[in-house]
């Protein structure tokens, strides 16, 4: 079935969701400050798609520049941060659909 309305922007998916055109499925850091506002709710809580790794890729160099390597240690300790935190709002056993 071929949905009506298809963005390549998971921001775009987000911001439609929000104005009530339907459900959508898009990364948790698109959805995640929607989710925290109340004004996404996550309807399907244990429907997950394929985790995906992270790669940096960046020109050899024997000596890698000073900026590259601050850059890439900082990915290194603050995305799992981030991530962590994100995890716990989206939680499916946290998850609730409260219907008035």
């Amino acid at each position: 079935m071929k949905s009506p309305f298809s963005v390549n922007v998971p921001e775009a998916m987000s911001i439609a969701v929000e104005e009530g055109m339907g459900i959508g499925v898009f990364p948790a850091m698109s959805a995640i400050d929607g989710i925290r506002s109340g004004r996404l709710i996550r309807v399907l809580p244990h429907y997950t798609v394929h985790p995906f790794s992270i790669y940096v890729r960046y020109r050899y160099r024997r000596y890698l520049d000073a900026k590259i390597r601050t850059w890439l240690d900082l990915l290194q300790t603050a995305l799992p941060l981030l991530l962590v935190v994100d995890t716990e709002v989206l939680d499916p056993d946290r998850c609730a659909l409260h219907v008035a």
